[in-house]
């Protein structure tokens, strides 16, 4: 999902289209239908999976989608050995839809047969376009420890041909700066100050090393970055990741985890060497079936101050930077989670509210969620989202997240299909693409929902009850948060303990 600073909204569909809700029309349309390859039979391969606006735009017309082109799938003879390519490109917006002729190829990524290929994509600040992509490894290999398996035949299950590769883009967060005109090598982009090639230079002091470093990499270190948030004021990038799903640690490395990370400068994150706050995998033997030495070093397991690459499937550097720890994890079993009870698997990083106040909208959120984040998590059969202020004296870690105020109502838990949140430039309010009540299913309860502020946050007051103890209430009347999907009448407002107290029938 795409909200534009005008209040149109573009979505992006799995099988091409892409849609346009007009908020002053009130009607959605057809702004595209790209020509995608997709998998039937495994609807993670393919299709589109990103879509951005600058935040020009319309001034600035150009749309940028992230997608696979029906044309650039080669064949496949097995699930490990088909060939796809996913493209990042841009379009002309011309009267209310996009000018597939006017494409204009940003860059491609080669894939192989698998799923894990995220492709979220968002402006940051400055102008600065990002891209979240997969490892593109096999998912249910290596008992879903990390993959590394260096044998001849089996380089689909080996991250460190593609995460811990500096000469690939998988695995990685890109920033580029889209430009006018192109660019040296005929480019339509040019690259940001302070990338990873930049700020680990030191690391690869000659020429012939810094050629295997590509320049479009920010982050790296990644098995599926599913969703991102660059803040477009702080300049911070918020990623919610899908990591493996080992279910106990074990002498080949810890317990699955998925993460949130969260990085100020480029950062390389460990994977697949490190998981969670730097818990190292050993060196894993898939023949032998044990953990043996390591290139270089003199213990079993993988050192997060000299990390290093080795592979016969490394086609980068093999000296890496140190490794930055994850901020948050889940789905452990072997050690507390910083936030206990959290209970979800998988995690999408959602967007920071920043307070407007010279913004004219009546439904704008007030400065209460002012610095604050939204992130979400999969558990206990759906998707549920949370609220967390970032404490200057823990970072990077999140050490608390409490439910938003809209969480419990009938519909504001999104509670299966939750894909994307962003708040409106153009008026405040939170925007959320929901799939809708199951897998790979066209849903009828899918759709894009608006979270809107219509009056007053609820006050908790305190009175003493017959037993001495203070006990808390809240005040009456009609409640502040109202849950639409654009174009509807609003269908339910609520307080802030999840009680409706007014419909639209």
């Amino acid at each position: 999902m795409a909200v534009a600073r005008d209040g149109r909204v573009f979505v992006a569909e799995r099988f091409g289209s892409l849609q346009l809700y007009d908020p002053q029309s009130h009607k959605t349309t057809l702004a595209a239908k790209l020509d995608v390859y997709i998998n039937t039979g495994n609807y993670d391969v393919g299709g589109i999976l990103g879509v951005a606006v600058p935040d020009a735009f319309p001034t600035n017309d150009w749309v940028y989608v992230y997608y696979a082109p029906k044309a650039s799938f080669n064949g496949f003879a097995t699930a490990l050995a088909g060939r796809l390519t996913y493209r990042l490109s841009r379009f002309r917006f011309v009267s209310d839809h996009l000018d597939l002729p006017s494409e204009q190829i940003f860059l491609e990524v080669p894939s192989t047969w698998e799923t894990h290929n995220a492709g979220s994509m968002k402006f940051g600040r400055g102008g600065d376009l990002y891209l979240s992509i997969g490892d593109n490894s096999c998912a249910s290999c290596n008992d879903q420890y990390s993959p590394m398996d260096e044998r001849a035949g089996h380089e689909n299950a080996d991250d460190q041909r593609s995460t811990a590769n500096t000469n690939d883009l998988r695995g990685k967060i890109l920033r580029i700066h889209p430009e006018a005109t192109q660019q040296a090598g005929g480019k339509w982009y040019s690259i940001p100050k302070g990338n990873l090639k930049e700020k680990y230079a030191s690391v690869w002091p000659t020429a012939e090393l810094a050629a295997k470093v590509r320049p479009e990499i920010f982050a790296m270190g990644f098995r599926n970055p599913y969703r991102i948030f660059p803040d477009p004021v702080t300049g911070r990038l918020y990623i919610g990741e899908f990591g493996p799903a080992a279910t106990a640690a074990s002498d080949r490395g810890p317990a699955g985890a998925d993460q949130i990370k969260i990085l100020d400068s480029a950062a390389y994150f460990g994977y697949p060497y490190f998981l969670k706050d730097n818990q190292p995998y050993c060196h894993w033997d898939y023949d032998q079936k044990k953990c043996v030495a390591i290139v270089g070093q003199t213990g079993l397991k993988y050192d997060p101050l000299h990390p290093i690459n080795t592979s016969p499937n490394n086609t980068g550097v093999s000296v890496l930077p140190p490794v930055h720890a994850a901020a948050l994890w889940e789905h452990d079993g072997a050690t507390p989670d910083p936030i206990a009870g959290l209970k979800t698997c998988g995690f999408e990083a959602g967007p920071v509210y920043h307070y407007d106040a010279a913004l004219k909208s009546t439904i704008k959120f007030p400065p209460f969620f002012d610095g604050k984040w939204t992130f979400s998590g999969y558990g206990n059969g759906g998707w549920t989202s949370k609220l967390a202020a970032l404490s200057s004296d823990a970072w990077p870690k999140v050490t608390a997240a409490v439910n938003p105020p809209w969480l419990g109502a009938p519909g504001g838990d999104f509670s299966r299909g939750l894909q994307d949140m962003e708040y409106g430039a153009g008026d405040g309010a939170l925007y959320v693409v929901d799939y809708g009540g199951s897998d790979y299913s066209d849903n009828a309860n899918a759709g894009l929902f608006r979270i809107s502020y219509t009056g007053c946050m609820p006050v908790a007051l305190a009175q003493v009850g017959h037993a001495g103890r203070a006990q808390p209430i809240r005040e009456r009347g009609r409640g502040p948060w109202t849950l639409t999907r654009p174009g509807a009448q609003p269908v339910q407002a609520y307080d802030a303990a999840g009680k409706v107290v007014w419909e639209a029938r």
